[in-house]
Formats: structure tokens, C-alpha cells, sequence
């Protein structure tokens, strides 16, 4: 088993001949195989001082794996002193943290894997497992129990098809085990960047803001936030929308097929014009989606002439108020709503009443006699 010494000259080492930061990251990390999980550890040399100022019941192996762990004794024979010199430890969180603080000099945020994972600033891209890894980038792997995306149990690297990661020790594994369910890029990391992850609601990044960007632009309602990175309901609503105007599959999901799509696309023209009505009241609302629990975009008066791009029975897609969004259908009203102008003329008006008048009835033409 290497020692830190090795480790620390390794790094330093390839550092100078310019090898690229992803390779020493990964090379750094084999070297470390064997080194032990501590809970709460990011790099700090394994020593009975540090187990104990981490040591948790429900972390037990902290001490038990410790033949010195209240310090009478002594570390020498210790598989984790090699030729009485330290080895790190880490938990998984800390291994990743470690290594990429380094060799890029670079912070990884949060305390936790679910922390890392929600803190956007940290990742150049997301994605799932089931949907591809970036084959020749470093990434951070991450495991959702059950996959629901709330709560992150586990972390480690993944690179050309292979594994590392702190559990029970550090540990390489040379294809990616069925447990990992999502990769993250770091925001220091170069190299491959997937321009057409599969997208799908509850992602977020770049690359949504680059869908969401696409939908705009061809006048489809992402949103009252517009671009904001962040795939929900009304950016769902509107890849569905796309895909049933485009005969695709409409599941919501933004893979190869819906971007090929969107990128080939113009923008969509209305399919007709209606005059917002109502029984009662001056305006109507306006939602980001069709139902009356989705949020209101804003409220558009009533006899207003808005384009009609999808007539439903309960819902229409219109664009109002500069941007796409969801009216009631009994609230519009189709066939001939051509607005008709008369022309009034009054004798003998004198050019004081007439500027009166004019600025009373915007439509109003002054004219002489």
C-alpha cells in the first residue's frame, strides 16, 4: 500500500510533465486504493487523534478498525502505516473533495453527497447513468436510493468506464456498478461536454437553459421565469407540446430525437386568432399551463386579440402579453372578430374639441371639413 509521501510526489510529479488534470486526478486515486473510510475525513492523515475526533456510534468501525485507537499504544504493524509513514483517510464526499482540491486547486461545495449534487455552481453538466456517461471526461458519480432524486446516499469518480470511490476503503472498479444512478461534470474539469444530454423534469443547468432558449424561440411558454436552468412543469408542458405538434413521442423527455427536432424547427405558426371575452369582469387570466392550479402569468383585457396555437376543448395555447401561455377556451371567441371602424363626423368642431375628443378615443381620426 502506497503511503501520503507517494501520493503527494505523485501528484507533483505529473503535474510538471503537464499530464492532463483529469489523468493525474484518476492516477492520484488508484494510488490511494486501500487507504480507509473515516466518516467526516477529507484528506486528513489516518492517526488515532483524528478517528477519535470522528468517531460517531453509528460510524463503529472508526474505533474498531483502530488497534490504537485510544492512542496507548502503538500505529507499527498497522496495515494503514506503511514502513511507519501515514496513509490518508476519507469518506466518500471527501475523497472526491480531496483530489480535486489537489490537482485543480479547485473547491468542491457541500458536505455531503446531497449537498454537492444541489449545488449548481459545482457541475459543468448533469445526467443519468441510464442515459450515457460522458466516456473520456472525469465525473462525479452519484447513487439516489431508489432513484426519487431527493436524497444522495453515495459518491465517488468515474472515468472511461471505470470507478473509484471511498467505501469501507478506497476501492477501484473497472466497469460502473449497478448502484450508481447519476454523473455530474465538475466545473474545473474539461473535456467532453455533452451538448444533448437526455433532459427531463427535475434536471437543471446549461444545458436546459439550451433547451428552454430553443423552446422560446419557437414560441413555445417555458415558464414566468423564462430560461432559467431549471426543467419543471412549464418547460415539461412545453417539450410535450412540441413533441405533439412535431408527431414525436410525447413523454416530456428531451433525448436525441426531440433535439434533432427542435433544431430543425421554425417557429410555429398560429393556428388562429381569437378575442379574449368573458360574463363578467375586464381581464382573463393567463396560465402557464393548462389547469387551474398552474401558475398565472399574468391577466389579459378582455377584448384582446390573441394567436391561437392549440384550440382544446377546456384549454387553448395562445400567445398574450409577449409570451406563450394557457387560456380557458369558453373565455375566447373564434370566427369573425375583425375589429370595424366608423368614421364620425361632427361640423363645425372646433380644434380644442377635437384634440378633447381624439385624446379620449385613441382610434379617433381628426380630420378639417
Amino acid at each position: 500500500m502506497n503511503n501520503y509521501k507517494f501520493v503527494d510526489n505523485l501528484i507533483a510529479e505529473q503535474k510538471l510533465q503537464g499530464i492532463d488534470p483529469q489523468d493525474i486526478v484518476w492516477n492520484a486515486g488508484l494510488a490511494c486504493v486501500g487507504w480507509p473510510y473515516v466518516f467526516g475525513a477529507r484528506g486528513d492523515f489516518c492517526d488515532p487523534a483524528n478517528r477519535r475526533a470522528r468517531y460517531r456510534e453509528d460510524h463503529p468501525t472508526i474505533k474498531t478498525s483502530c488497534k490504537n485507537f485510544d492512542g496507548n499504544g502503538t500505529c507499527s504493524g498497522c496495515k494503514w502505516y506503511p514502513g511507519n509513514v501515514r496513509v490518508r483517510c476519507f469518506d466518500c464526499r471527501g475523497f472526491t473533495y480531496w483530489l480535486l482540491k489537489q490537482v485543480y486547486g479547485w473547491t468542491l461545495q457541500g458536505a455531503g453527497a446531497t449537498s454537492q449534487w444541489n449545488t449548481e455552481s459545482n457541475w459543468k453538466a448533469k445526467g443519468r447513468i441510464v442515459d450515457g456517461v460522458p466516456a473520456n471526461t472525469l465525473v462525479c458519480l452519484f447513487y439516489s436510493k431508489d432513484n426519487k432524486e431527493k436524497t444522495w446516499e453515495h459518491t465517488g469518480f468515474g472515468y472511461k468506464g471505470q470507478t473509484l470511490e471511498s467505501s469501507v476503503n478506497v476501492q477501484h472498479f473497472d466497469k460502473y456498478n449497478r448502484k450508481w444512478t447519476h454523473w455530474a461534470i465538475p466545473a474545473c474539469v474539461g473535456g467532453e461536454i455533452p451538448e444533448k444530454p437526455t433532459l427531463r423534469k427535475g434536471d437543471s443547468g446549461e444545458a436546459v437553459k439550451k433547451l428552454q432558449n430553443e423552446l422560446i424561440r419557437l414560441g413555445y411558454n417555458v415558464g414566468a421565469n423564462e430560461a432559467d436552468g431549471m426543467f419543471g412543469s412549464a418547460t415539461e408542458e412545453a417539450v410535450k407540446q412540441f413533441q405533439k405538434n412535431n408527431g414525436l413521442n410525447v413523454d416530456g423527455v428531451v433525448g436525441k430525437t426531440t433535439w434533432d427536432a427542435l433544431e430543425k424547427a421554425t417557429p410555429v405558426k398560429p393556428a388562429a386568432k381569437a378575442k379574449v371575452i368573458a360574463k363578467s369582469g375586464s381581464t382573463v387570466r393567463l396560465r402557464s399551463g393548462p389547469s387551474t392550479s398552474a401558475s398565472i402569468l399574468g391577466y389579459v383585457d378582455i377584448g384582446t386579440i390573441v394567436d391561437v396555437y392549440d384550440k382544446g376543448d377546456t384549454w387553448c395555447s395562445v400567445y398574450a402579453l409577449d409570451q406563450r401561455g394557457y387560456m380557458m377556451t369558453e373565455f375566447l371567441q373564434f370566427g369573425d372578430i375583425t375589429e370595424k371602424k366608423y368614421k364620425v363626423v361632427i361640423p363645425n368642431l372646433s380644434e380644442s374639441d377635437a384634440k378633447s375628443l381624439a385624446s379620449k378615443y385613441k382610434d379617433a381620426v381628426m380630420s378639417e371639413m
